[in-house]
């Protein structure tokens, strides 16, 4: 019986000999790094510190903001901040949208940089008048694609020859919300050619369009 007890001894005592020893101090070496990592798995996302826009000087940065899914304060990701770059190139006044994020310790600050696209886009106009070569029109129009900073559009024209005629149109993509408004005046001279009919208005009448 003690043989047995003594064999069992040494075995466990030659077993431990071949384990590595860990002293005190590498102990609490393994058990910083244990407990650092599970505060990192449990830390919170990255969230958003503060959000600059650069570049912008028509535009509002209000237009710009609207855009944006994410908001100061949200957690920060980066699938969404990159359809929030698409949504404000697809306003279609920027040539170039970029967004950069610089960490912190409060946080990331988001950098919307926007290189802003010429606003002002002159046209000619020429067209037959009941589908006839003599009855020819002739003239040109102005587009303002950004007017006020707000996105809102402003299409003038006019034109010479064959009744001559001035139009003046303007849309709102955003007003009342995400509703647009595509209001449009034209004014035609008092006295038209004969025979002449636009758009099921004649003469005299000022038609205008929602």
């Amino acid at each position: 019986m003690c043989r047995k007890i003594s064999y069992r001894i040494s075995f466990f005592a030659i077993f431990s000999l071949l384990l590595p020893f860990e002293g005190p101090q590498a102990f609490g070496q393994r058990a910083s790094r244990i407990q650092n990592e599970a505060e990192v798995t449990k830390q919170k996302p990255e969230r958003i510190r503060l959000i600059l826009i650069q570049g912008n000087e028509k535009t509002r940065e209000e237009i710009i903001l609207r855009e944006m899914k994410l908001r100061q304060g949200q957690p920060l990701n980066l699938e969404e901040l990159e359809r929030d770059r698409l949504r404000i190139q697809n306003l279609g006044i920027f040539n170039r949208v970029e967004i950069d994020i610089v960490p912190t310790d409060a946080g990331s600050i988001l950098i919307v940089s926007v290189s802003e696209m010429w606003y002002f886009f002159p046209y000619p106009i020429i067209f037959r008048n009941e589908r006839s070569w003599s009855r020819i029109s002739v003239g040109a129009g102005l587009l303002y694609n950004n007017f006020r900073g707000r996105r809102e559009v402003i299409n003038f024209s006019a034109w010479l020859g064959f009744n001559p005629a001035a139009r003046l149109s303007y849309s709102n993509p955003w007003i009342f919300g995400q509703a647009k408004l595509y209001p449009s005046v034209t004014i035609w001279p008092q006295n038209p050619q004969p025979g002449f009919h636009r758009a099921g208005f004649c003469g005299k009448r000022k038609p205008v369009g929602f």
